[in-house]
């Protein structure tokens, strides 16, 4: 295992920054200094927090009848709104790494030379702050899901209904170089050969199946609190939807949930706020919006 990988392994970051950490190192090559790993402690001991305070994802179970109170699609978008200010910094550095071609090959002359040692500076510049930065987003969003009053689970839920089932978001949003390592080595076995498409479908792959995992649980809880709360027919049109999705799951590892279009009682609760989630949605922060918190 290399340094980096002993470094990560020994600060336990359950909060999703071990595989964050490894992902950024094993791409841009930088070492992990001491403190990024105590940066990483302390989003890991925020994350803590957040779990002591409002359970794990496994503990998560919506409303029975599948409506989203307006309290807590409000606590959502507090909470996106906290995080605001990191998730720009990142996002910048995010979509600076991403970018192709500067142009400076149009600029003739000292002009052009100039412009393109300009664009690569900044590019390495970028490149060093990234590992902190990351981490200062998945610090900045547990600290903003404490103050907000949201666990994980709920989160995800909600992030999941609005950008994905309902707003069309893609889950292979993200820079176009790998983000998050799948593996212990950060993907570093995966890299040769790969371009910009494989790198998109293997994050779309990897989100669809954490997401499977982490929501099926979900709906089945919501369904056996529905169950518990009423009593209600096999033939109920609500139950009979709810059973349907859960067993689409079940069937097919990618889905998730309401893939197909939220059923109205679910649109519905979330169609006052779609200018205000659409604002708040980062395509380049997609990954660490997934993983983080999520137990990888």
């Amino acid at each position: 295992m290399s340094t980096a990988g002993k470094w990560t392994k020994g600060c336990g970051c359950g909060c999703g920054a071990l595989a964050l950490v490894l992902g950024l190192v094993s791409w841009g090559g930088y070492i992990l200094i001491r403190s990024v790993v105590e940066n990483a402690q302390k989003a890991e001991a925020v994350m803590k927090q957040v779990h002591e305070r409002h359970g794990e994802i496994s503990d998560f179970v919506p409303e029975p009848d599948g409506a989203l109170a307006p309290e807590r699609v409000e606590a959502f978008l507090r909470a996106r709104d906290l995080m605001a200010q990191a998730r720009n910094e990142t996002e910048g550095a995010l979509a600076l790494l991403s970018s192709g071609d500067s142009g400076a090959a149009q600029v003739p002359g000292l002009l052009g030379r100039l412009l393109g040692w300009g664009t690569a500076a900044m590019k390495v510049e970028a490149g060093t702050t990234l590992v902190p930065q990351a981490i200062a987003f998945v610090g900045a969003r547990g600290e903003a899901l404490l103050e907000a009053g949201m666990g994980t689970g709920e989160y995800l839920y909600i992030y999941s209904l609005a950008y994905f089932s309902w707003l069309g978001r893609s889950p292979a949003d993200g820079p176009g170089f790998p983000l998050v390592g799948d593996d212990e080595d950060g993907g570093q076995q995966r890299q040769g050969g790969r371009d910009e498409f494989d790198v998109r479908e293997e994050r779309r792959e990897m989100i669809l199946t954490r997401l499977n995992e982490q929501l099926l649980p979900v709906l089945r809880r919501q369904l056996a609190a529905l169950d518990a709360s009423r009593h209600l027919a096999e033939s109920d049109p609500w139950r009979q939807q709810l059973s349907a999705e859960i067993a689409a799951m079940e069937k097919d590892g990618f889905r998730i949930p309401w893939r197909d279009g939220l059923p109205p009682v679910i649109e519905e609760s979330l169609a006052p706020y779609r200018a205000r989630l659409v604002r708040s949605y980062s395509p380049m922060c997609n990954p660490l919006e997934v993983f983080a918190g999520t137990g990888q």
